[in-house]
């Protein structure tokens, strides 16, 4: 039972761990594009058409070039930007995240069998004393037991 639910935990883990690469692949994918359209039109649209002084091609050359070195450290930025931990997020999310499964696999042992006679279980106490009074009162008997009580501060019916 165990080996099948870490299979589909495992399953659904790969394909989104997949899903969030082939994501960040078509991201990438889509910038080195833009990327190159970006350095096409920085070549194209840099020249002394748009200007009212005339520059010389070295110039027009040197204009171009910083404008496509300035886009190649923008890259190099966000290439260590992205690549840089984030331990601010990382820890506490990963905290929390972890009490999240714990919380959840104590609910389920707690959940697994429901007549333990725990604060979350069924009040099978409780509801059984009630069905005796309610049969015996239905046979006119007068000598009838006391409802259960609660056991503890938290109003708890076994």
């Amino acid at each position: 039972m165990v080996g099948i639910a870490v299979a589909f935990y495992l399953g659904f883990k790969n394909n989104s761990s997949y899903d969030r690469l082939w994501e960040a692949r078509k991201i990438l994918g889509g910038m080195v594009n833009a990327s190159r359209s970006f350095t096409v039109l920085a070549t194209n649209i840099v020249n002394n058409s748009a200007t009212d002084q005339e520059y010389s091609e070295d110039q027009l050359y040197a204009i171009r070039k910083r404008i496509v070195h300035r886009h190649v450290a923008w890259l190099h930025c966000f290439t260590y930007e992205l690549r840089k931990l984030k331990n601010w997020v990382a820890v506490p999310f990963s905290v929390i995240c972890s009490w999240v499964f714990w919380v959840m696999e104590i609910i389920g042992d707690y959940s697994e069998n429901p007549f333990e006679g725990l604060y979350n279980d069924i009040p099978i106490t409780f509801m059984a004393r009630g069905i005796e009074i309610d049969i015996r009162q239905m046979l006119d008997e007068t000598d009838l037991p006391e409802p259960v009580k609660p056991v503890d501060s938290w109003n708890i019916v076994m």
